[in-house]
């Protein structure tokens, strides 16, 4: 539910490109890649219901990982960050 809402919230905006990302063993997941061709910018979040939970070297070292296999997203100025019910 709540990764639905922050998907359709960040679409109704319209110059967003809304994703997630996992690799082939599991082992890495982005919950949400939220990409601005026009400004060449991405955000990756972590989604958590209480936004204490976030361990921003953890997931530092998930989106090092998504860098290092996608070519495209080098490309762009990343940005990290969580999300989480109090967003809402």
């Amino acid at each position: 539910m709540m990764e639905r809402w922050f998907v359709q919230k960040f679409q109704e905006q319209g110059r967003y490109i809304v994703g997630k990302w996992w690799d082939r063993r599991g082992g890495n997941e982005i919950d949400m890649i939220v990409v601005d061709p026009i400004a060449k910018e991405a955000w990756m979040y972590e989604l958590k219901k209480q936004g204490y939970r976030y361990k921003e070297e953890e997931f530092r070292e998930k989106v090092d990982n998504v860098l290092s296999q996608t070519p495209e997203l080098r490309e762009l100025t990343v940005h990290l960050g969580s999300l989480s019910l109090e967003d809402m």
